[in-house]
């Protein structure tokens, strides 16, 4: 884990789904992502290929970044 004064930076894992697709399936959030925003489906294949990376190369290549005041991902 990385940490800076207000957040911690962490591979993502199988039970992130549900606060990642708050950030993900908004599209204000998603406005400029090459693939708008995301439905369930598109969620989960891009939540397995992020821990699937950090298996194959045994180093997050993706992480999520949250407050630590409420542990809420950014």
């Amino acid at each position: 884990m990385i940490s800076t004064p207000r957040t911690n930076l962490i591979p993502f894992q199988q039970d992130d789904v549900d606060r990642l697709g708050a950030v993900l399936s908004e599209p204000r959030v998603m406005t400029f992502s090459d693939h708008g925003a995301m439905n369930d489906a598109a969620l989960c294949d891009w939540l397995q290929r992020a821990i699937q990376t950090t298996e194959d190369h045994q180093l997050p290549l993706k992480l999520a970044i949250c407050l630590k005041s409420d542990d809420g991902l950014i």
